[in-house]
């Protein structure tokens, strides 16, 4: 389905508008995938919907698109934006389902108030993690808890550049262990979100091991160029890391703070051992570290509690979120 011209016309007035943003515009990531595979699934079921891809779209459209829905699904990862279309449907008499795309609470003090202000004003907060729902609750009684996890349709395979470096990383016999980032980022305290420097320091010095990293932006393999341990590659060019962890023996999510990580989910769903940190809580399975402590994950990989009897079946949400249209 082509999500890039930002709306896509099912009805001339949609029950149903969708917010959000997707990977044609935004880049890939756990939030822009989700919208995707949920408008793809939605399309599939017939729903009567219209994406609004509010960084593509000038903001007068958007407000006509808004007064011609009955109902508004929110997926903006900014507390100030998230209010601010919160505020704006509600001006046009509109119910507002907000999905928040991370822990409830991970911001200072006044993004952290703006978000539970949208939590309040809107109708119905969806939460992805269990810690979340637990807060969410005693601001807004109507919060429901639904993971963000939507398989993927379609069952992509690795271009043959990128099978070649797996297969030569598999003939060498170590550990294939993978990892992602949509992008470089930090947090204010100077944490780097996703973990990625903490992991290079860490696998350099593990010659048994490889480290593959999912990278594309390219903004790491930039960062390391020139500079990069031996046993580990940053994979920048177009790929599913769905089909990327199918091949590897371990997945790491070495993020400072999260929501309810497709990535995770997708190698559990996969039969692939997942560590990852306690920084949220995470689907049964997962092998859990401290965020950059390199003796705790050492101690968790040596450790190995992996059990295939913990895989995580599929479980498509996409019937819970319509039953709240309704």
């Amino acid at each position: 389905m082509n999500l890039s011209s930002g709306s896509m016309q099912m009805h001339k007035n949609a029950d149903v508008l969708i917010i959000g943003t997707v990977p044609s515009t935004a880049g890939v990531g756990g939030v822009t995938i989700h919208v995707s595979r949920l408008c793809d699934a939605l399309s599939n079921l017939g729903e009567n919907f219209q994406l609004c891809d509010y960084k593509k779209l000038p903001l007068f459209h958007q407000i006509k698109m808004i007064r011609a829905c009955h109902l508004v699904h929110l997926h903006v990862s900014n507390p100030y934006l998230r209010l601010f279309y919160v505020m704006l449907s509600k001006a046009f008499s509109k119910k507002v389902i907000l999905t928040f795309h991370g822990n409830l609470g991970r911001y200072g003090a006044l993004k952290n108030h703006i978000d539970l202000s949208a939590l309040r004003h809107c109708d119905v907060p969806v939460m992805i993690n269990e810690g979340s729902f637990q807060k969410a609750k005693t601001y807004n009684p109507k919060a429901v808890l639904i993971s963000a996890y939507i398989p993927s349709a379609e069952h992509q395979e690795l271009s043959v550049d990128i099978m070649s470096i797996v297969e030569s990383v598999r003939n060498t016999g170590k550990t294939m262990v993978v990892t992602n980032a949509s992008y470089m980022q930090f947090a204010k305290t100077g944490e780097e979100v996703y973990g990625i420097h903490f992991l290079v320091n860490c696998f350099k010095d593990r010659p048994d091991y490889h480290l593959l990293v999912s990278d594309p932006s390219g903004q790491y393999y930039r960062h390391y160029e020139g500079a990069c341990p031996d046993n580990v590659n940053f994979i920048t060019k177009e790929h599913s890391f769905t089909a990327l962890v199918r091949h590897a023996d371990v997945m790491i999510r070495a993020t400072s703070t999260d929501g309810d990580s497709l990535s995770v989910r997708e190698a559990l769903d996969s039969g692939v051992r997942v560590l990852a940190t306690d920084c949220v809580d995470r689907p049964d399975g997962v092998e859990l570290f401290k965020y950059n402590d390199g003796v705790s994950l050492t101690k968790c990989l040596k450790t190995n509690n992996y059990n295939n009897h913990h895989r995580e079946l599929s479980v498509d949400v996409v019937d819970s979120i319509i039953s709240l249209y309704y």
